[in-house]
């Protein structure tokens, strides 16, 4: 299986999101992300990498990039972090059977506690669409 997720700039959600999904998933599942106006090869906010670390998942390799970098048809999985986010993937080419969305608020400049509040909604969100896809 290959899962693609995407934010907006692919250095908080995203990022989050995808450490989570290996750690979910394990390892026979190819997990990427991006972002729908990332820059390349950012990487993932100080905030996002402690927050992780306190979960005990390192991000600090992560880099952003646009997803315009990658072959959308190549992934099974393609999970949302906004509806807004679904709509731009559609207008993309990516089909509605492959979107998952969740609907998590971008917790860039507003804190640790904000970061915190993501990662939480992030992990429940992802627990409940991608292990019933995997079904």
């Amino acid at each position: 299986m290959r899962v693609l997720i995407v934010c907006t700039g692919n250095t908080c959600r995203s990022a989050m999101a995808a450490a989570m999904t290996r750690v979910l998933l394990g390892d026979d599942v190819l997990v990427e992300s991006a972002g729908i106006e990332a820059a390349d090869r950012l990487p993932a906010t100080e905030h996002a990498v402690t927050v992780m670390a306190e979960r005990g998942v390192d991000i600090l390799g992560h880099r952003s990039r646009p997803v315009e970098s990658l072959d959308l048809s190549q992934f099974d999985i393609v999970v949302a972090m906004t509806p807004s986010v679904a709509s731009r993937l559609r207008h993309l080419g990516v089909e509605d059977t492959r979107i998952q969305t969740i609907n998590v608020e971008d917790p860039y400049g507003k804190g640790l506690d904000a970061y915190r509040t993501a990662a939480s909604e992030i992990e429940h969100a992802l627990r409940s669409v991608l292990l019933a896809a995997r079904r």
